[in-house]
């Protein structure tokens, strides 16, 4: 049970957490769950010293993110556009546009560049007249539970852990909290439909519904796992007792769970209707936008891993997006 690994956990979850400071996602959704994805994140490459990434970290994460998140990336049919760029105030930002047959099978990431960030994951479903869509845990599974046969703790032993934990956590926020403060995260829901309910995300019209957070929601939501003598011993019957921090899948259920007050993961449901995208005939456009260069980069990025030979530290070509229509 010994917490020597406490510091590294925490430079784990900050560089996480920090890794992609804003993030704006909006899923125009057609009822038979396919659409299209526009995706904006930008990561401030000054935090990549503090979390070890030494000088001169960041200095291409434009192009790496890019390379990544195409890398990253499974459902998607076609992409439309991806560009990015690096402002004067030191953030870069990655804008992408794709388009998913099946939003159940999308999974987009930026990878390491980006601590991790993603995109998604959002689940559609249907029965009857009743379509919702609801927000997925990472890799669309559920928060894992201990391992079958793991060591049996008395409630002292898990007390203690508890409180041992729990002051490190305490002693290691004013790392962590500065880091995560500005982070803030946004899905948009448009769809080809009529929202009748809407659980933790917040209806703008009849057929857009938005979910939104910072910083303060994670703080909040590593304190009340911390606390939780159930999720504890989850992490100490597997062997760690940092696994709480380093969980990222359980971290994201907190998080989303916090937001509907106990209520199950936020979700929206509708009443189908016409669908919004027209599908084939964007997608046709967008592959016929495509330029040679953004092609030969999507066929790198998609190359079997050991087939893709970079040498350590090189970026990728430059990306030239497609030409606007």
């Amino acid at each position: 049970m010994s917490l020597r690994l406490f510091p590294l956990a925490v430079a784990s979850l900050a560089a996480a957490l920090t890794g992609c400071l804003t993030q704006d996602q909006t899923f125009l959704l057609n009822p038979d769950g396919s659409g299209k994805l526009e995706l904006a994140m930008s990561v401030d490459t000054s935090m990549m010293g503090a979390l070890g990434g030494g000088a001169g970290a960041g200095q291409d994460m434009g192009k790496e993110m890019a390379f990544q998140l195409l890398r990253g990336t499974q459902g998607v049919d076609t992409w439309a556009d991806l560009t990015h760029e690096k402002g004067a105030d030191g953030k870069t930002t990655v804008t992408a546009s794709a388009y998913f047959k099946d939003i159940n099978k999308l999974q987009m990431s930026a990878g390491e560049q980006a601590g991790g960030a993603s995109a998604g994951t959002l689940t559609s479903t249907r029965e009857g007249d009743t379509w919702t869509v609801a927000v997925g845990l990472a890799g669309n599974g559920t928060a894992p539970e201990a391992p079958a046969g793991g060591p049996k703790l008395s409630s002292e032993q898990i007390q203690a852990a508890m409180q041992q934990a729990k002051a490190q956590w305490e002693a290691s926020k004013s790392l962590v909290a500065p880091m995560v403060e500005g982070a803030k995260i946004s899905t948009t829901i448009k769809a080809g439909g009529t929202i009748t309910e809407a659980t933790g995300f917040t209806k703008s019209d009849d057929h857009t519904a938005r979910l939104s957070f910072g910083g303060a929601k994670v703080i909040g939501a590593i304190d009340a796992m911390m606390s939780d003598p159930k999720v504890m011993e989850q992490a100490l019957a597997g062997g760690d007792a940092m696994g709480v921090l380093r969980d990222q899948k359980r971290l994201q259920k907190a998080i989303m769970e916090s937001m509907t007050e106990g209520k199950g993961l936020p979700k929206v449901e509708l009443k189908p209707g016409a669908p919004i995208v027209d599908y084939a005939a964007e997608v046709a456009k967008a592959k016929a936008g495509q330029t040679e260069a953004f092609k030969a980069l999507l066929a790198e990025a998609t190359k079997p891993k050991e087939s893709v030979v970079r040498p350590p530290g090189a970026a990728p070509r430059k990306i030239n997006p497609p030409a606007a229509k």
